[in-house]
């Protein structure tokens, strides 16, 4: 509904004067999630405001001992490991995932079998 133009400096789109034009009573997230666009722009959004984090937390370990370099370092591997084996289960089909739950119970001593 908006383009960037530059820096700072947006134009409207047709799609925007359409909306504009119906008159709507309040435009807030929730009447926005009709539209595909705003959808996108909130996914686009999300990957950016994670990326701007990490780099946040990147820049602060340089004033950080060696001790929590290698706390924060864990972490971020342990998270990264994480959405992988996450995403390598997503793939999988459902025979292979109740498997997976059954092991794994079976292995914290939850189900004996």
């Amino acid at each position: 509904m908006l383009i960037g133009t530059r820096r700072g400096f947006f134009q409207i789109t047709e799609r925007g004067k359409q909306v504009l034009n119906k008159n709507p009573v309040k435009i807030d997230d929730n009447y926005l999630k009709q539209f595909p666009e705003f959808i996108e722009f909130q996914k686009t959004k999300r990957k950016e405001s994670k990326q701007e984090s990490k780099e946040n937390e990147i820049i602060t370990q340089q004033n950080a001992t060696p001790w929590e370099l290698l706390e924060s370092s864990y972490k971020i591997i342990q998270e990264e490991l994480g959405n992988q084996l996450l995403s390598q289960v997503k793939k999988c089909n459902s025979t292979f995932f109740e498997r997976l739950v059954v092991q794994l119970l079976v292995e914290m001593g939850m189900v004996v079998l």
